[in-house]
């Protein structure tokens, strides 16, 4: 046999032996030290991928000593979904449902059962944390039922996520779709993103960027910062503190509630209905629309062009509205007269025999003032506009000719 015959079998069998190895199914054996056909293996892998997946459900039950009364969650790698539900029950019992991909459907069983739900408790404190292999890619879905005695502690958490029925809720740093519902204490939380739906609440403070909050029966104070979202409110029983910028405000007066009601908005809108109790608004920027339900001390401050819209109380108040730097006053025919100053507006005076004091300020922006019993605009000649400050000249650029 010549050179050349023996270099063509050569080729053959290495070809054979490549075709073999990558065509053959993976050895369950595992090697540390380097060799051809772990290499041969990790292409394969590369070239066919993880086709297979699998499920894997785990349930377990955590004793709780005397001393703690604090649940915390810290998921640094995070999950698709987080349910916790506060029960009449002295142990934390959870379930963790695992879904995993893998080379094949043997691999990707064993890969989400190696997805673990690890729990440790120390200073009064048991927290949870979730630990992934590194292989493939799996979710997450978690459900703890605890005792309704305990604090709830969530730390940067991006997934899916429901608490509800426990004593007190302190998130930080949470994203995406949240609901917390029916907690006996305070909520203290910040969030970003999604949707945050909030309710039945003993009281709250929260911060929230970019996030559409709709938030529903809070007996307790309420304080709001919030930037680029909207917050939608209602049966806000306490007292009501909330800073908007960028942000649509929505506020529902609560029934029989007497505590005072203050919103900072810059930019975006307020939008109060049913105000029955102390109420003000600093706006710049923003639109604001008020309805007051019965007379109260109500205060109005906007900067800026937006206009200020007030449906009045039927009962008796005093009004107290001025309108500078070109701004204009609608009100009743009824009411005291608008009388006009230079470049300036006021009303002022006892309507229905007076009362609390409705004071609304508005610079540059329109002031609109209705009766209870008819919302649209009352139909009178209006006063004479006031002449607007001059505005700057344009400078024009001259062109050289060329």
């Amino acid at each position: 046999m010549g050179k050349r015959e023996l270099l063509l079998v050569l080729g053959f069998v290495v070809v054979g032996t490549l075709v073999y190895q990558l065509t053959a199914r993976p050895s369950a054996e595992s090697s540390s030290h380097f060799s051809v056909s772990a290499v041969v293996d990790h292409l394969r892998r590369a070239v066919r991928g993880n086709q297979a997946n699998a499920e894997v459900v785990t349930t377990d039950t955590h004793a709780l000593s005397a001393a703690t009364t604090e649940i915390r969650i810290t998921f640094a790698n995070g999950s698709e979904s987080l349910t916790i539900t506060g029960e009449d029950r002295t142990d934390v019992a959870s379930e963790l449902k695992v879904w995993s991909n893998g080379y094949d459907e043997a691999e990707a069983h064993r890969l989400a059962k190696e997805t673990l739900l690890k729990q440790s408790e120390a200073g009064g404190r048991m927290t949870f944390t979730l630990a992934y292999p590194r292989e493939a890619r799996q979710r997450a879905n978690i459900t703890l039922r605890v005792p309704a005695a305990m604090r709830i502690g969530i730390v940067r958490y991006g997934g899916r996520l429901m608490i509800t029925g426990t004593k007190e809720v302190e998130s930080v740093e949470t994203r995406g779709e949240t609901t917390i519902r029916n907690i006996a204490g305070k909520v203290t939380a910040s969030h970003r993103g999604g949707e945050l739906t909030l309710g039945d609440l003993g009281a709250l403070k929260l911060t929230a960027n970019g996030t559409d909050v709709k938030l529903s029966r809070v007996r307790g104070d309420t304080t709001i910062q919030a930037r680029a979202g909207e917050i939608v409110a209602s049966e806000l029983e306490g007292a009501v503190d909330i800073e908007g910028n960028n942000t649509d405000i929505t506020v529902q007066g609560a029934e029989g509630s007497k505590a005072p009601v203050h919103v900072t908005a810059t930019n975006g809108s307020v939008r109060i209905r049913g105000a029955r109790t102390d109420t003000r608004v600093d706006a710049r920027n923003a639109e604001v629309i008020l309805e007051v339900a019965q007379p109260a001390p109500v205060a109005v401050y906007s900067e800026g062009n937006e206009s200020i819209e007030l449906t009045a109380p039927r009962g008796g108040f005093r009004l107290d509205a001025a309108s500078t730097a070109g701004g204009q006053i609608t009100a009743p025919a009824s009411w005291p007269a608008v009388t006009t100053e230079g470049n300036e507006q006021h009303a002022s005076g006892s309507v229905n025999g007076g009362g609390p004091t409705i004071t609304l300020r508005s610079t540059q922006g329109e002031i609109v003032v209705r009766d209870a019993d008819d919302p649209a605009p009352a139909e009178r000649p209006a006063p004479p506009r006031p002449p607007r400050p001059p505005s700057a000249p344009k400078l024009e650029r001259k062109l050289e000719p060329r």
